[in-house]
């Protein structure tokens, strides 16, 4: 396989992963931020983002700038900068004339912001001398430039990250990263490459396949979070997930505290206060951690929580044959299991076992006839667990 290919194509799509990664973790922080301060959340937003976009950057000249420098050496030598200003300008020469829009002044004077933050601000604290706040600053800055409406905290002065506000920088950084994006589909197609491939269900797919709009984005997890807890407490649908969970004696939480928790949780964090509410729980009722190995079952995707009742149904079909007697109460069992089982091919079989046993009860078959055909539903039903173990 060609080198400069691989490298273009193998190692470039695992940076379009990390890049996207980067850029979804600072909208998450940014969207659960309040307010703008010199604090954690500020600097974790813009150092995430920085770094996001300009690994993105770089992608994109690999695919346009590698083939045209001779010294590979000094191709890598030239990718070693922070300054996000020269990547994307050197983008703009070795894409020009491609039908991808120009950066707008929000945007470029995003770019430039972060520029100045991860090459200078992000050190300040380190310096005896330096400027604590400079990166508050630069994005207070930005904000006034741009948005023509600004809430300050009456308490400090610091600027209040209103919905409008988020709204305005989810805007201009999915912007930016789609208009990165279309550089890196179309240098995909100059290069013969996968580089653009995204991973399904991934954290960059959210980002480059979304609608620019990443807050919005945030929104849309929050409302399908809050809708499937709204399922979780009002379904009357019976499977063996949620009866797994039915059968879990709930703890004994504090309920106005509740609503905080999952305010907390669909905004991507889940709360210290939660965690220590449960250990006090769980250290007053002296839980084992049975109930902890149980509890984290939930979600966990390679769990067959219908298994129990695949078993009894198997074991009900077995004691069939054995016995050579069925009633009304064997299919009422029946029933009572079935409706917890997913596999389609086992709800099948058994549905055609209630079938025949409706037709032997008119009298249009006889009792042998009848366990003839559960005899080989059951031989049926038995290859198929057998698969299911065979797979695990």
């Amino acid at each position: 396989m060609d080198e400069s290919w691989h490298y273009k194509n193998f190692n470039m799509v695992k940076e379009l992963d990390i890049a996207g990664e980067f850029i979804y973790n600072g909208i998450t922080e940014l969207n659960g931020m309040d307010v703008i301060r010199d604090n954690a959340s500020t600097f974790f937003t813009l150092y995430t983002i920085s770094v996001g976009l300009e690994r993105l950057q770089k992608i994109i000249l690999v695919l346009w700038k590698f083939d045209t420098i001779e010294n590979k050496e000094d191709f890598e030598k030239s990718l070693i900068t922070h300054s996000h200003t020269l990547l994307r300008d050197e983008i703009k020469k070795y894409t020009k004339g491609l039908k991808v829009p120009d950066f707008n002044s929000r945007e470029n004077d995003l770019i430039l912001l972060l520029q100045k933050f991860y090459k200078s601000a992000r050190y300040e604290r380190y310096n005896i001398n330096g400027k604590k706040d400079v990166e508050i600053d630069m994005f207070n800055s930005y904000i006034n430039k741009h948005i023509r409406q600004v809430q300050r905290s009456v308490f400090d002065g610091c600027i209040l990250l209103t919905d409008d506000i988020k709204d305005f920088l989810g805007k201009v950084i999915g912007s930016i990263s789609n208009k990165y994006y279309q550089l890196i589909l179309e240098g995909s197609k100059k290069n013969n490459t996968y580089t653009y491939e995204l991973r399904v269900g991934s954290k960059a797919e959210k980002v480059f396949l979304g609608n620019y709009k990443l807050i919005e984005g945030k929104m849309n997890e929050r409302i399908s979070f809050k809708e499937l807890l709204i399922y979780l407490r009002n379904c009357k649908e019976k499977s063996a997930y949620l009866k797994f969970i039915d059968d879990i004696t709930p703890l004994d939480f504090d309920p106005p505290l509740v609503m905080d928790y999952i305010n907390s949780i669909s905004n991507g964090n889940i709360p210290q206060g939660l965690v220590d509410e449960v250990e006090t729980i769980y250290d007053e009722n002296n839980y084992s951690f049975e109930r902890v190995q149980l509890v984290d079952l939930i979600g966990c995707s390679n769990v067959e929580f219908d298994y129990p009742y695949v078993d009894e149904c198997y074991q009900i079909l077995n004691n069939v044959i054995k016995t050579k007697d069925i009633d009304d109460d064997t299919i009422k069992s029946i029933d009572d299991n079935l409706c917890y089982i997913n596999d389609d091919e086992i709800v099948e079989i058994m549905e055609k076992i209630k079938e025949s046993y409706k037709l032997y009860k008119k009298e249009n078959s006889s009792l042998d006839e009848l366990l003839n055909l559960i005899k080989n539903y059951y031989d049926e039903y038995h290859k198929i667990i057998s698969d299911i173990f065979d797979e695990t």
